[in-house]
């Protein structure tokens, strides 16, 4: 789950969801891509 909200991730963590806090396009795509060992 991508998002904006931590709050928001702290709920999905508690049902088991993974998530990462979106701070700016390319902080996120850079957590992504180490998450899912993706090289650009």
């Amino acid at each position: 789950m991508i998002d904006d909200l931590q709050q928001n991730l702290d709920g999905a963590a508690r049902i088991g969801i993974g998530g990462v806090l979106h701070t700016s396009a390319a902080d996120t795509r850079r957590q992504l891509a180490e998450h899912f060992g993706i090289t650009a």
